[in-house]
């Protein structure tokens, strides 16, 4: 799972997503069902520091059947939908909409191609986390993909999500388990069921779960990390920094490594909870300054160049970009109509579909207006590249 909420402009988060779907700020993606957790995994991710902590706390009591709780704390029953707060809603850009509105024609006209109706359903999945006019439209492409086949794994596991995101926990566990039944052997999943189970006041189903995805998984992070936070729950603070040393073992992401260490160094110095672990651990990594660290400066740092030429326009367009300016390195022009974008730590092949139309639609517009400005008659074609592997990630024609 990717950020409850984005650091950058708030949007929520996207499931699988590195990237924000409202400002496209990277996230890094962890199999975690939220809810109890979400102090706990903002800790391990959240690039920008924990401004979400004095709004997300770990939960006072395990929730009983049948409740929830809602993001200002309060429990309250599952099926009382007027006493939760209303969504958070964001206005998806026009080239977004025009990219979902396609994607649904193409499904349209192939009722029974599965990968097509996969796709849009992850779309409106996706758009559905911003603009909850499409959770109908996500809930029915998924169910069209179980009425064409009852163990769809992409339409169960969507069901599932969605139940999850609208606070209702049995439901969510039903698809879940549905899912198991076809690929018993998932540990995301599975991982997701033994939250659910967790979440809804069963802490050794839940165990039991988890204990499941380590038995077939051992070195399956999330399984481990999940343990150590039920069994602080149980005071059992000894099997819990002992599950958080695991995870942070077997962790492959060397940020969520680091966060762990340092969680399980306020642990340790405050003898208390994880929760006021965390919030000892969310000071240390708000005081620390992740940039001053990296081997590559951002560039946005760098003086812009004059846009009082043709070619400083391009470069200040490029550096300027909210999210991929920091990550520019260096713009080479090898010919008078070629550029080349070099960047660091820019994983395109890991946006979102919807986000990579919305960055290249944005800078090819920029390159045609700055094509007009300064009478240009020989379209520029661009670049980007990654500089450390030379890897074209995307290529810009006008």
């Amino acid at each position: 799972m990717s950020f409850k909420f984005c650091p950058e402009c708030g949007a929520e988060g996207v499931p699988e997503n590195r990237f924000c779907a409202k400002c496209g700020r990277g996230q890094r993606p962890v199999s975690l069902r939220t809810g109890g957790f979400i102090v706990f995994v903002l800790l391990l991710l959240a690039g920008g520091g924990f401004w979400g902590w004095e709004i997300y706390h770990a939960e006072e009591r395990v929730l009983k059947p049948g409740e929830r709780r809602t993001e200002s704390g309060a429990i309250v029953p599952v099926q009382a939908p007027s006493r939760a707060p209303a969504p958070q809603t964001f206005e998806l850009p026009e080239d977004i909409r025009n990219f979902i509105a396609k994607q649904a024609q193409d499904a349209a006209a192939t009722p029974d191609d599965p990968a097509a109706w996969e796709k849009l359903a992850g779309v409106y999945y996706r758009a559905s986390r911003l603009d909850p006019t499409y959770v109908a439209k996500a809930g029915a492409a998924y169910q069209h993909l179980l009425d064409r086949n009852a163990k769809n794994l992409v339409g169960l596991r969507g069901l599932g999500n969605l139940a999850y995101d609208q606070g209702e926990r049995a439901t969510s566990v039903t698809y879940y388990e549905k899912f198991l039944e076809v690929e018993p052997a998932s540990p995301d999943v599975r991982t997701d069921l033994g939250t659910m189970r967790y979440e809804l006041g069963d802490s050794d189903a839940a165990l039991a779960e988890w204990d499941l995805v380590i038995e077939n998984n051992p070195e399956f992070y999330q399984a481990y990390f999940n343990r150590g936070i039920v069994y602080d729950k149980m005071d059992r603070r000894d099997d819990a920094l002992a599950e958080l040393a695991k995870a942070r073992k077997y962790a492959q992401d060397p940020v969520v490594q680091e966060r762990l260490s340092t969680l399980i160094d306020a642990a340790n110095e405050s003898g208390g909870s994880l929760e006021q672990a965390a919030a000892i651990a969310a000071e240390k990594l708000k005081a620390a300054n992740p940039q001053q660290t990296s081997p590559h400066p951002p560039a946005a740092a760098k003086a812009a160049a004059a846009d009082e030429t043709f070619r400083g326009s391009i470069d200040k367009l490029f550096r300027a970009a909210r999210v991929a300016g920091p990550k520019v390195v260096g713009l080479e022009w090898p010919q008078n109509d070629l550029l080349r974008v070099l960047m660091v730590g820019f994983p395109m092949d890991q946006m979102p579909e919807v986000m990579k139309v919305s960055f290249l639609g944005k800078m090819k517009a920029g390159i045609r207006e700055a094509e007009e400005k300064f009478s240009i008659s020989k379209p520029v074609r661009v670049e980007i590249v990654d500089q450390p592997s030379g890897e074209i990630m995307a290529r810009i024609d006008n």
